[in-house]
């Protein structure tokens, strides 16, 4: 390992102004005619391989590298290794492409085999019929996989044009190591210049394709005779396979038809695999039917497709489909589910960066599918993906001008604000919910309502209050029945966070006109949520009179133990009210307060209400005498209840009901309180 990263070092200190950085060297077969390094480009961290080739190995094969630079830049094909940089320097070729790792070090099943087998045969059917040219070198060592699991030819020293009669497979393509192995029938005991004498030049990639599929399925073979044992070949390739090895190049099978006899009906070619494939492919080129009868096909299929079909073939396809808005929910739907099958790592690194690059997309049914759909993949994001990249590209929905945008930006909120910092959170969010409160649409002020209720633990302690209040209180004004209804849910779902003070002071006051609302719901709606209230402040009045009872006993004993009879005055407690000069104290459980000589006292006699000082109260007993029945009582509180029952609460009659629009969660669990949700209403 450290030779091989001494070699890499010295590969990359002499090709500094390559562009490109030298990694790990990786293992070939030993016919492979490069040395291959994972490498990365140095302008944006873009995995790579780099292909080297050292002029050391012989001036012969310095040609045959050149030669594989030249025809590597101008092929392009699906299945062709895909070109990415190349540099020729005095001792070494250096040919830069995707990254890649050799397929002998590749496990596959039956199943991805054939469909490898099938993308192999495509790309050599290209060379020959498309660009007219015998590939001259197909075996193990020259196919490589990628990372989507594509399966790519390379291997290119030998590539020449049919045409050209003087190309290097003419004159080099017996110097390529173990090339009698592979190298067809006819051309095994002649030289290679008299292959342009013959209009069969393909038929040696022909031969050499079966060699290739029985190293598949059955490893290296020694000498030809191994050829025709079927080994794990599966019976409905082995007829055609040998018709590829026929030893007379004339009844020899084309890869043409190789192709031809796989697709046809119960052809080795008509697999879901490679059908499921080729539609990811022609995608756009179908209609709506189709599309969706595929899309149900692979809903189907996804338990029995291999992993790793579905990682490297089927979830790109439909990545490709959802960038280019084709397939919708439903590419997106299948997109989450094999994310789901994916490990952390692949998950991270496929799912999280296609997400958070789709939210910068404009396109308003792609931004409502990553919305509808938060739910199911907001626990596999990292919070620092949710916060940095996703995050702030979902505030812009709170400011679309389509209201169901706009609606679904405030749902999404719920999945993702346990994820979310404090500043995010209380610095951010809050302030757009604030804004969509007052939104022209009834439902989006209603949905705001109920989200500020499930979040409300969340915000922080020192805020909480004073934007709850101000939140609630005022969607309890909202003309909007449903809106009403939101607000005193939410008011009962958080009670436990209001102090009782604000309570009794800010609450109570506006839960009450509601207890009389013209709606029944509504009414109903407020008697849970004020008995709740009612229940809290019954405690703190309970525990306030146990205390109050405690503070007046004592003051009873000490007031006595001061207190001296004049024996030429009479006392009366029905007549007169004796005050103490001394400054009295008494303790609630909310403060202690000292009782001065200036403070004033509100009492009652029969009709009138005075305020009097301290010391009036000695003349007050003098001057009324025995009439000091109702002195210091509190009012009658019938009368301010008949008040209450002749006031005229003003309601809107003219309110639609009618709302067709759901709110979510809209049935308010009252058993739990700190888990509470909205059903559908």
């Amino acid at each position: 390992m450290e030779l091989f990263k001494t070699a890499a070092a010295l590969i990359s200190k002499a090709t500094s102004d390559f562009g490109y950085n030298f990694g790990e060297k990786l293992d070939v077969p030993n016919d492979n005619f490069w040395e291959l390094y994972d490498g990365t480009r140095k302008e944006d961290g873009v995995r790579c391989s780099i292909f080297v080739f050292n002029r050391g190995k012989g001036e012969e094969k310095w040609e045959m590298a050149h030669n594989a630079l030249c025809k590597v830049r101008t092929l392009h094909h699906p299945y062709i290794i895909k070109y990415m940089s190349g540099k020729e320097e005095r001792e070494k070729v250096m040919i830069v492409t995707e990254r890649v790792k050799p397929l002998s070090r590749v496990r596959v099943d039956k199943e991805m085999s054939i469909l490898g087998l099938y993308q192999i045969s495509m790309a050599l059917e290209f060379i020959h019929s498309s660009a007219i040219s015998v590939h001259g070198n197909i075996r193990i060592s020259s196919i490589y996989v990628n990372e989507n699991g594509e399966w790519k030819i390379f291997g290119l020293e030998l590539f020449s044009l049919i045409k050209d009669k003087e190309g290097i497979l003419y004159t080099h393509g017996g110097r390529i190591a173990d090339s009698f192995k592979y190298t067809a029938p006819e051309m095994q005991y002649k030289s290679w210049k008299s292959l342009n004498e013959t209009s069969l030049e393909t038929a040696i990639d022909a031969y050499s394709l079966g060699c290739l599929i029985y190293e598949i399925f059955n490893g290296t073979f020694r000498i030809s005779s191994d050829l025709s044992k079927r080994g794990k070949i599966p019976q409905t390739l082995f007829n055609t396979y040998k018709k590829l090895l026929n030893p007379k190049p004339t009844h020899r099978l084309s890869v043409s038809s190789f192709i031809k006899y796989g697709r046809g009906e119960g052809g080795f070619f008509r697999t879901e695999l490679i059908e499921c494939s080729e539609f990811l492919e022609q995608f756009s080129l179908k209609d709506k039917e189709q599309k969706n009868a595929f899309l149900r096909q692979i809903n189907d299929s996804i338990d029995k497709f291999p992993k790793m079909f579905l990682k490297f073939n089927v979830l790109p396809g439909l990545i490709r489909l959802f960038e280019f808005n084709e397939g919708g929910n439903k590419a997106f739907s299948l997109i989450l589910r094999i994310g789901n099958l994916l490990e952390e790592e692949d998950y991270q690194s496929l799912i999280s960066p296609f997400i958070s690059h789709m939210f910068l997309n404009q396109n308003k049914s792609i931004r409502l599918c990553l919305l509808e759909n938060l739910s199911s993949y907001a626990n596999r994001i990292s919070n620092k993906i949710i916060n940095d990249e996703i995050f702030p590209k979902m505030l812009s929905g709170f400011n679309d001008t389509s209201p169901l945008v706009r609606e679904e930006t405030i749902k999404a909120m719920l999945f993702i604000v346990p994820k979310l910092s404090e500043h995010n959170i209380n610095d951010e969010l809050l302030r757009y919910l604030l804004k969509t409160q007052r939104d022209q649409q009834p439902e989006i002020r209603t949905n705001t309502t109920i989200c500020l209720g499930k979040i409300a633990e969340h915000i922080k302690p020192s805020n909480r209050q004073k934007i709850l209040i101000s939140a609630f209180t005022g969607s309890l004004r909202d003309p909007f029945v449903p809106a009403r209804i939101a607000a005193l849910m939410a008011l009962g779902a958080t009670y436990n966070m209001f102090d009782e003070s604000n309570c009794c002071i800010k609450l109570i006051p506006v839960i009450s006109p509601m207890l009389i609302d013209n709606e029944k719901s509504i009414r109903i709606q407020a008697k849970k949520t004020m008995d709740l209230y009612f229940q809290k402040v019954t405690k703190l009045i309970n525990a306030l009179d146990n205390t109050s009872e405690t503070a007046d006993s004592d003051m009873s004993n000490i007031n006595k133990s001061k207190m001296k009879p004049d024996s030429n005055s009479s006392f009366s407690s029905k007549n007169k009210i004796q005050v103490n000069k001394q400054k009295s104290h008494y303790n609630n459980s909310i403060e202690t307060k000292r009782v001065s000589k200036t403070n004033l006292h509100t009492f009652k006699t029969e009709n009138t209400i005075k305020q009097a000082k301290e010391n009036d109260l000695n003349d007050w007993n003098i001057i009324n005498n025995d009439n000091t029945f109702d002195l210091l009582t509190f009012d009658d509180g019938n009368k301010d209840k008949n008040n209450m029952n002749n006031n005229n609460f003003e309601t809107d009659n003219n309110i639609n009901f009618e709302w067709n629009q759901n709110i979510w969660d809209n049935d308010w669990d009252t058993d739990d309180d700190d888990n509470w949700k909205l059903n559908e209403y």
